[in-house]
């Protein structure tokens, strides 16, 4: 089932067929330099929120429900720290990520990631959306020179999604039901 983002890399590609077919190749360079841009954001807005929540929900599972705990969290962990969370320009990033969760998870990640490179690949596409989404916002960007196509963005997209769907794996919600008594 297509997501937001697929939907946005679709009308996006429509619209600049459209302009192609009209002969507005002005207005095809303006609204493909956007597109891009506003692709990687989307994509990258859409991982931050699925990461956020699937961090809430598995602190809601562990501590059994306790809104104060799982409030505590966002509140002083996870509101306006997501940037925190990973090292988005270096090479192995998530490992900060990783390492948030003690020596015997960390090690773990890192071996799923080492005996898997296509998970591998997926995590480094999440990140290099991550970087790309961090220089558009921080690198005035009307201005910032966009090197990907709407395609590779698309691809970077599409690639990570393994990887967030890895972490869903390492992080369930599913808070456990007392037995009946």
């Amino acid at each position: 089932m297509p997501t937001v983002v697929d939907n946005l890399y679709a009308d996006s590609q429509s619209l600049l067929a459209f302009l192609i077919d009209r002969q507005e190749p002005s207005f095809h360079r303006f609204v493909d330099d956007i597109s891009r841009k506003v692709l990687a954001l989307s994509a990258a807005s859409l991982f931050e929120e699925r990461v956020i929540n699937m961090l809430l929900d598995f602190v809601r599972s562990k501590s059994n429900g306790d809104e104060a705990i799982v409030t505590l969290l966002r509140r002083k962990g996870i509101d306006g720290q997501y940037f925190k969370l990973f090292d988005w320009d270096k090479k192995n990033g998530y490992n900060t990520f990783f390492n948030l969760f003690g020596e015997t998870m960390s090690l773990e990640f890192k071996a799923d990631l080492q005996n898997d490179p296509a998970l591998k690949r997926s995590a480094d596409s999440f990140l290099e959306l991550g970087n790309l989404r961090n220089c558009l916002v921080h690198q005035n960007f009307a201005n910032y020179a966009f090197e990907k196509s709407a395609a590779e963005v698309h691809q970077l997209y599409t690639d990570a999604n393994r990887f967030i769907d890895y972490l869903q794996t390492k992080f369930p919600s599913s808070i456990p039901v007392a037995p009946a008594s």
